[in-house]
């Protein structure tokens, strides 16, 4: 299976012709990071372009899975602490426009756990159940971890992570890389949760990937 992220229509339809049959796409709560990271005005105007995105990889029978993320769902690198209702509005219409899968994206870090509680209560008064939500999360201060612990309590399963911890956002000044896959399969597994990851293959992998 291919994924792609992607921000408009044109990136869907670019992704599909490529042989992408799994696409991500990805708005935000806050007008200054919609600014940055995609050139819009407003992040009303980021969440149009997510759902025609969305729309598109849908409707197309090739795709399998269409997700969407939801950047700055509990604060923004630029503003201050985003509000949980516009994250619930911003879920609401993505799975309108045919997202499974709505992904509450820590964007600089921030994340809480009373943060999420906040957010998964909106999404669940807007309709969202909790088989339907994934998170995820930056480990900047150290938190990602608790977040997911908080987030199993919450009935949510679906957790991004990154071999070795790559990654990160240009658009986030001072966020780091997100949460690794290995400290989330030792986690998972220390809390009796089965993950059928080979642990010795994982930890080789990240040291490649960080090799020279």
């Amino acid at each position: 299976r291919y994924v792609a992220l992607v921000p408009n229509r044109k990136g869907a339809e670019k992704a599909i012709d490529a042989g992408v049959n799994s696409l991500a796409v990805v708005t935000c709560v806050s007008d200054a990071f919609a600014n940055k990271n995609v050139g819009t005005k407003t992040w009303q105007d980021n969440l149009r372009l997510a759902c025609e995105a969305a729309t598109t990889a849908a409707r197309n029978a090739d795709v399998q899975r269409v997700r969407g993320y939801i950047s700055c769902s509990f604060a923004c690198p630029y503003d201050t602490l985003t509000r949980a209702e516009d994250v619930a509005h911003s879920a609401a219409a993505l799975a309108d426009a045919g997202c499974t899968e709505i992904v509450l994206g820590d964007t600089d870090g921030r994340a809480s756990v009373r943060r999420l509680e906040e957010n998964v209560t909106a999404l669940s008064r807007a309709g969202l159940e909790q088989d339907t939500i994934g998170v995820h999360f930056h480990d900047t201060f150290g938190q990602a971890l608790a977040n997911v612990y908080a987030s199993l309590a919450l009935g949510i399963t679906s957790v991004d992570a990154s071999c070795a911890g790559l990654g990160g956002c240009p658009f986030a000044p001072g966020a780091t890389g997100n949460l690794a896959t290995e400290d989330l399969a030792f986690f998972a597994e220390g809390a009796g949760v089965s993950t059928g990851v080979d642990a010795r293959r994982l930890l080789a992998a990240g040291r490649d990937a960080h090799a020279p």
